[in-house]
């Protein structure tokens, strides 16, 4: 994993269709009541003027443990389904 300027960004490894990356990403949020955890889908190999291919942007007092399916949007916001990503939260106090 690398952290820089509050993004992280994990190697995937390509499974066919399922990359899977593998990484525990660990937060501190201050004030979560105005908090968002915004997950995009970035192809850094394209020459692209945008690289973003797809986002989700979730309130963090939304955000429930345990796994779940985070749905990806394009830039205009058009749902991308089937597109999500399998994630495992956890929310505990420190």
């Amino acid at each position: 994993m690398r952290e820089t300027g509050g993004e992280a960004d994990f190697a995937g490894v390509l499974a066919g269709f399922n990359p899977v990356w593998g990484e525990t990403l660990e937060l501190t949020i201050q004030v979560p009541q105005v908090s968002l955890v915004y997950f995009s889908l970035r192809d850094e190999s394209s020459l692209a003027r945008d690289p973003v291919l797809a986002l989700c942007c979730i309130p963090f007092t939304s955000l429930a443990t345990g796994y779940r399916f985070v749905h990806l949007t394009n830039l205009a916001g058009k749902s991308l389904a089937p597109s999500a990503l399998f994630v495992h939260v956890e929310i505990g106090d420190k």
